[in-house]
């Protein structure tokens, strides 16, 4: 098994964490990253991308220990939020628990002078921001001529956003002899550009997410108004038929919320999206697959790639305002050959997204009548996504820059 590659501690704190078995990106990447390649790789959030660099980065650095220098460290991650640079390190914390290994995470808000204090001191691993670390570049706060491993988590996002052109000023004081590992959920024409201008003969891992049947799927769309919204929701879930179920929001705020008001109403639920820990997600995925909970709410940078079997029912408590987002969601049930239901609450200020949802999907959703329904929200106008008919240029083609 690959795990066993790793020296006794790590394999010691996987144990504790409850990892078993690697995921498929685990088993492909760790045994090339141990052999230090530069690495590409294709996967989901959540389908264990974050062990499969931190583990093989880790084991480098306990057994080839070295003299650190003061705001210089020897790894550095990158993430695209706030929240998921706290999750990166605190799963880098759990799995160096008891070594000497330092890491620090960095980012703006109430604590960066703390952060700021800690980073003058010996660190092993930096996780922050491209747009933190342009700035600690500027000020001259951190130096990366030590870097050994230099990694991008989320790369597509990190590409689309304005911190691309800080990733630009990084690169240009990264040193040449390093690793550099990429990660993507997609693999564009800008995260090519990129992997070409930064990585060196890399391996690329691609992990096809597995295929949504939509026909084993019962789905319903359910018109409230917003008022009517948690109400409506209690009675779904309290249906007979509904053994184990998710339900899907768009904001961290949201899941916490709908915990307590469920928990409130005797319904186990529990949340899981970008604030909590690795450890926190493996725990939540371990108890839902043993029926502890009715009830998992998330958001969907913390579902991708979860797969729990059992589960009966989706719910869309908030529409998706991206449309291929909805087919993710539904998909984690219809599994295995099994059908399953998907509900989708719409509110009126919702319904533009459920119509482009419709258009994408080819399909015209029945919608399912409750003692809440809205009226409304059916009715509320919303345009059809349709296509974009672009005047045509003769123009030659200029080599995409990332």
């Amino acid at each position: 098994m690959i795990f066993e590659k790793l020296n006794e501690l790590l394999l010691k704190n996987i144990s504790e964490i409850g990892y078993i078995n690697p995921t498929p990106i685990q088993e492909k990447a760790i045994p090339e990253i141990l052999e230090r390649k530069d690495l590409i790789g294709i996967a989901q959030t959540g389908t264990g991308k974050t062990a499969a660099f931190v583990l093989p980065i880790l084991e480098h650095l306990m057994i080839n220990k070295k003299d650190l220098k003061n705001s210089s460290p020897r790894a550095v991650i990158l993430a695209p939020t706030r929240e998921l640079v706290q999750q990166i390190g605190e799963d880098v914390v759990d799995f160096s628990k008891n070594s000497d290994i330092k890491s620090l995470v960095v980012f703006g808000g109430e604590h960066t002078e703390i952060q700021l204090e800690q980073l003058k001191n010996k660190q092993d691993v930096l996780i922050t921001t491209p747009t933190k670390l342009a700035h600690l570049l500027e000020q001259k706060l951190v130096d990366l001529s030590s870097v050994e491993f230099f990694v991008l988590d989320e790369a597509d996002i990190i590409i689309e956003s304005n911190a691309r052109v800080d990733l630009k000023a990084i690169i240009k004081k990264l040193p040449h002899n390093k690793q550099t590992l990429l990660f993507s959920a997609t693999f564009s024409e800008k995260i090519e550009e990129l992997a070409k201008t930064l990585l060196n003969n890399p391996v690329k891992i691609e992990i096809i997410p597995e295929k949504v049947n939509l026909d084993l799927i019962n789905q319903k769309v359910l018109f409230v108004d917003s008022h009517n919204k948690d109400k409506l929701l209690l009675s779904l879930l309290n249906k007979k038929e509904v053994k184990s179920s998710i339900v899907f929001v768009n904001e961290k705020l949201t899941a916490d919320n709908l915990v307590r008001e469920l928990t409130a109403h005797k319904i186990k639920s529990v949340a899981l999206h970008s604030a909590k820990s690795n450890t926190h997600r493996m725990k939540v995925i371990n108890r839902m697959k043993m029926g502890m909970y009715k009830v998992l709410i998330a958001t969907d940078l913390a579902s991708r790639g979860l797969d729990i079997e059992g589960i009966t029912h989706i719910v869309n408590y908030d529409i998706p305002t991206k449309s291929e987002i909805y087919t993710h969601r539904i998909g984690r049930c219809g599994r295995a050959g099994v059908t399953g239901d998907a509900w989708s609450l719409c509110i009126p200020s919702e319904r533009n997204f459920w119509n482009k949802i419709e258009v994408f999907i080819k399909k015209k959703i029945d919608v399912q009548t409750h003692a809440y329904h809205s009226d409304v929200a059916k009715n509320a106008k919303g345009q059809a996504a349709k296509p974009k008919h672009k005047a045509v240029v003769h123009k030659k083609k200029k080599k995409l820059k990332f």
